[in-house]
């Protein structure tokens, strides 16, 4: 019978070498002696990324490194990490009869070739589960390519992010952190894994169809501008950028589109987040791609329920692994959720954790993109979501 040892540790030490010094300490106390197979890293970009790395490093020679930059703090059980000089934070994952294995590849020209190659590295796997990290900008070429390898194997992760979406951002991988780059981590062996991914907002009966669309950017809905109908759905908050153009994260935070995706249970809505506006022509810049053709939603959410959404994920992700006892978990939240609940966070999450997963090692990230596995679809890239993965004892 195998059994999974965890460990996290935190720092908001604002320099680098006194960061990672007491990150890594902390978390190797609570491993009991157990060597970490696995090393899930994640801190803010006020530290240098090859500094951190190569300080983790130092300290793990044998473990695989997987995780990527944040946004606003590193998350943990106690909440929301994050001091004058950026966070820090390791999360130590070994024991017996735990087999992982890491594939990275850096994006070029061809995000999807990348996604081939990272998954082509892990060798002939059939994992339990595949943590996935990678730059934001072309998240669906490369999950298609991934999926070209390994199949249906269920994938959970997130973008790396930066604090102003200045491509500051890096993707830790087992070779090291890359600005453009996508990271894998198989997970198998005797180990029980429970995952769940949602958009915390609900569906609205303001629907219109696309009818014009390149990459992430929509040009027309229903004929017309696209910003006028966000304009309608949205309101005068949006005024002045449908005028001028500009940025329109902070506005539509509550209220992003969503990207209906049919089950046999009903639509599921992915979230999909409207990031600017052009003024010369009414065309929206969003996160993630929006098929020609398909009838878009305004979705409603509000700071309470993106909060609430916490204890949600943890009693699915629980309910997902059956009868096991969690050991450690990866937590993704986006960085655009983040910044609309504000400080609500660090007490939501710390008082969610406590509630649900009570003593269990947690590192979590703020990020620029999620990236889940839902029933019957597969996985899927989108904004303004949050997934969980706990891995734990059968």
């Amino acid at each position: 019978m195998g059994y999974v040892r965890a460990a996290v540790g935190v720092s908001s030490a604002g320099d680098t070498d006194s960061a990672v010094e007491e990150a890594v300490r902390r978390a190797r106390a609570g491993m009991s002696g157990v060597d970490p197979a696995l090393v899930f890293l994640t801190a803010t970009v006020d530290h240098d990324a090859s500094d951190v790395f190569n300080r983790v490093r130092s300290q793990f020679p044998g473990a695989r490194i997987h995780g990527s930059t944040t946004s606003l703090g590193v998350l943990c059980p106690d909440g929301v990490v994050m001091g004058n000089g950026g966070a820090v934070g390791v999360l130590l994952v070994g024991g017996d009869g735990l087999d992982t294995h890491a594939g990275s590849a850096v994006i070029k020209d061809d995000p999807e070739a990348a996604g081939r190659a990272a998954a082509e590295a892990l060798g002939d796997r059939s994992p339990a589960v595949l943590l996935f990290s990678v730059a934001p900008g072309a998240e669906e070429a490369v999950l298609r390519g991934v999926r070209g390898v390994l199949g249906d194997v269920p994938i959970f992760g997130g973008s790396a992010a930066d604090h102003a979406i200045a491509g500051d951002w890096s993707v830790f991988t087992d070779d090291g952190p890359f600005r453009s780059a996508v990271s894998l981590v198989s997970i198998a062996g005797d180990v029980a894994v429970g995952a769940h991914f949602l958009s915390p907002y609900r569906p609205t009966e303001a629907r219109a169809e696309v009818t014009g669309a390149q990459g992430r950017t929509i040009t027309e809905i229903d004929g017309k501008p696209a910003s006028e109908t966000l304009h309608a759905w949205i309101g005068d908050s949006i005024a002045q950028q449908v005028e001028a153009g500009g940025n329109v994260l902070a506005q539509t935070a509550f209220r992003p589109l969503g990207l209906p995706l049919a089950t046999s249970t009903g639509d599921r809505y992915l979230a999909i987040h409207p990031a600017s506006i052009r003024a010369e022509d009414g065309a929206v810049n969003v996160f993630a791609q929006v098929p020609l053709g398909t009838k878009v939603c305004v979705m409603d959410g509000d700071a309470e329920g993106l909060i609430g959404a916490l204890d949600t994920l943890i009693e699915e992700a629980k309910k997902a692994g059956g009868g096991f006892i969690p050991r450690a978990g990866f937590l993704i939240y986006c960085a655009g959720c983040a910044g609309a609940v504000g400080q609500a966070l660090d007490a939501g999450l710390r008082d969610a954790w406590k509630r649900g997963l009570d003593g269990v090692p947690m590192l979590g990230l703020c990020s620029f993109g999620e990236q889940g596995t839902l029933p019957e679809i597969g996985p899927v890239h989108a904004n303004l979501s949050m997934s969980l993965v706990l891995l734990g004892d059968r």
